[in-house]
């Protein structure tokens, strides 16, 4: 076995807002001394998600990199690439709660897409 070395946590807007799991990710990173890589992906079109100085707030103690990038064929495929490319060991994803009735109803196609990751799944709850 070998412990962590380089963590990847997926970001959107409403991460930041997500204190509790961000702090999970600090722990994890302090405790490993593994190096984060905070990624947004984007959208053809989208307004893009700047670097938001609260991020620095977080993670100021660990040296990260904040890193934007372009949507390929999927989400999953995006961050495949990106976390076999840099030999990313886990990747981090903040769960965002949905109402029961959309549940009901509605599957994520983010969630599918999850189901084909190569790399570990932290899902981190948004509270």
């Amino acid at each position: 076995y070998e412990g962590l070395k380089n963590i990847a946590l997926a970001a959107d807007d409403l991460m930041l807002r997500k204190i509790d799991g961000l702090n999970v990710v600090t722990k994890i990173c302090q405790t490993t001394k593994a190096k984060l890589q905070i990624l947004h992906v984007t959208e053809k079109g989208e307004s893009l998600f700047e670097y938001d100085p609260v991020l620095d707030m977080h993670f100021k103690e660990l040296g990260f990199n904040y890193v934007r990038l372009p949507l390929e064929n999927s989400l999953a495929e995006t961050l495949n690439n990106y976390c076999e490319i840099n030999n990313i060991d886990v990747l981090g994803m903040i769960h965002h709660k949905n109402n029961w009735f959309k549940k009901l109803f509605v599957k994520s196609s983010t969630e599918n897409e999850l189901y084909n990751l190569k790399k570990p799944l932290l899902v981190l709850n948004e509270n």
